[in-house]
């Protein structure tokens, strides 16, 4: 068993945290990853009504009795639920810990925090991570360049991402990017981290809603197949190199705008690739670097099980390698 600051803090067995994934994390998802010990994020961007968010809440607690947590993102919406309406709703259902991404949490880190939530905020930037941990987060993620998603503008690798904001900032330091295994966790424990957060790894499980052909294609990835798009729009995603994310390349290359883009990056036919299977022919899909590092598709349960088995089997070699030095 590895016991940091971050499980006590979130009331969870293992320093594990299964980042939030629009269309990945759902109440299913969020419930095997709790059930296992770990921390599971459900992926709110898709829901339009408070009535929506409620029901998936109802539906994660139908399945779990222990702590999860829920994603606010802060980016502008159309919906017609407001930010307010979800975090009193997530108040009022008993979320254990709001994680909030996307832009700065100011507006609404007293709300989080005064409805007795544990108050977890994902950052791209260090300085960024350093000014939510002013306004309150209980928890500050900071994701490195080899992240899925939004890896943000610097090109800033998780190595230096977390030490820094270690140094940074008194609170648990959960970074993103890059980790699949157990001496991965340890590394990342090493450099000062409470924990984990990873995603691309969850996509390759037996409960991944994804379609089958995107756990093939996660499975036979290698360290060069992925791709940063959306650049021209100050709006970076790294995404599985597949022929339609190629297109969004030319098209960017070539001064598309927006309007144009879209055609191609729509969240609609992102759908339709995680989903329904059509990865090389219909949108782009978010998928780490450390899709070079899956082998297999395990359960959660197996996977997270092994995780702490093989952290907690690295120490005891690094250990042993040590007390060897010392007695040469």
């Amino acid at each position: 068993m590895i016991e940091t600051r971050l499980t006590k803090l979130l009331g969870v067995r293992h320093p594990i945290v299964c980042g939030t994934m629009h269309l990945v994390t759902g109440p299913e998802m969020v419930a095997a990853v709790a059930n296992a010990g770990a921390l599971g994020v459900l992926y709110t961007s898709g829901h339009q009504t408070s009535a929506e968010l409620r029901d998936d809440l109802r539906r994660v607690k139908a399945l779990t009795d222990e702590p999860f947590a829920a994603n606010v993102n802060l980016f502008p919406t159309t919906r017609p639920a407001s930010i307010e309406e979800f975090i009193e709703i997530m108040h009022a259902e008993g979320v254990a810990v709001i994680e909030t991404s996307g832009r700065n949490p100011r507006e609404y880190a007293g709300r989080i925090k005064n409805g007795g939530a544990v108050f977890m905020h994902k950052v791209a930037r260090v300085r960024d991570g350093v000014k939510a941990a002013g306004l309150g987060a209980d928890v500050v993620e900071i994701v490195g360049y080899e992240s899925g998603g939004h890896p943000g503008e610097e090109d800033i690798t998780l190595l230096i991402q977390t030490q820094s904001l270690v140094r940074a900032v008194d609170v648990p330091v959960v970074p993103a990017g890059g980790v699949v295994d157990g001496r991965g966790l340890l590394a990342m424990l090493a450099l000062g981290a409470e924990g984990v957060c990873m995603g691309t790894r969850f996509m390759a499980t037996k409960e991944s809603p994804v379609h089958e052909n995107v756990k093939q294609w996660l499975l036979h990835a290698g360290e060069a197949d992925t791709v940063l798009v959306e650049r021209s729009l100050g709006n970076s995603m790294r995404v599985a190199k597949t022929t339609e994310a190629l297109q969004v390349l030319r098209m960017e290359q070539e001064g598309a705008d927006i309007d144009r883009l879209l055609t191609v990056i729509d969240g609609s036919l992102a759908r339709e690739a995680l989903i329904g299977g059509r990865l090389a022919t219909a949108g782009v899909v978010s998928v780490g670097q450390s899709a070079a590092l899956i082998g297999e598709i395990p359960s959660v349960q197996e996977l997270i099980d092994r995780i702490i088995a093989e952290a907690e089997a690295a120490y005891r070699k690094l250990g042993t390698a040590l007390r060897q030095e010392q007695q040469d």
